[in-house]
């Protein structure tokens, strides 16, 4: 888009195995599916990148998420960075590291 502004795609596939035991209910499942994400990326100082995300993912049901994430270069290759998803059934929090080569 622009030399400090990025859009960027993502296609997956999606595999979810999960085994739930309540003590008085169980349930075990399998499924696969795909997923798409797009966003936008960009630098607003020399050593800060800012993300929007949107995220779909389509295992068994279709779930949409949106993401805000952070991340600060350290060096020009390594950042630290935070994110917070909000999904329909589930918020998450993230702290990552990055190695651009």
């Amino acid at each position: 888009m622009t030399a400090n502004t990025d859009f960027f795609a993502a296609l997956s596939y999606e595999y979810a195995d999960v085994s739930i035991d309540a003590g008085f209910a169980e349930d075990d499942f399998d499924d696969n599916g795909y997923g798409v994400s797009a966003g936008v990326r960009s630098m607003v100082t020399r050593a800060v990148e800012l993300r929007g995300v949107i995220h779909y993912v389509n295992v068994e049901e279709d779930d949409t998420a949106f993401e805000l994430g952070a991340d600060y270069f350290i060096t020009p290759k390594f950042a630290v960075g935070a994110s917070y998803t909000l999904a329909d059934d589930v918020d998450v929090f993230g702290i990552s590291a990055r190695y651009n080569f």
